[in-house]
């Protein structure tokens, strides 16, 4: 679980572009009443901000990202990442291309 709050000196607001050590990520709202937030999606220059809890986004954790500013009230999310181990040669292969593909 993490934690963004506009309104602390003493905890984060967002949190700088980074790409995951997993294969695919999640990003689940856990509360309602804040402003801002959201995962920014670097080069494709998009923001996914769901701001029911519950809903979230679910991603190529290799793909450059961000958490956006939250700009009022607090953020809680539940941040999870899953390593992805495939059984077959063609499988290796679709992971390998979507990780280059993430990768750039």
């Amino acid at each position: 679980m993490a934690k963004y709050s506009a309104s602390s000196t003493n905890e984060q607001s967002s949190l700088s572009q980074h790409r995951d050590g997993s294969e695919l990520s999640f990003v689940i709202t856990l509360n309602e009443g804040f402003q801002g937030g959201g995962t920014k999606f670097v080069q494709e220059n998009i923001t996914v901000a769901p701001q029911t809890a519950g809903t979230g986004v679910l991603f190529c954790g290799r793909q450059l990202h961000a958490g956006v500013e939250v700009l009022e009230g607090t953020r809680c999310i539940l941040a999870g990442f899953v390593r992805v181990y495939p059984s077959t040669v063609e499988a290796v292969s679709k992971l390998d291309n979507l990780i280059q593909q993430y990768s750039k």
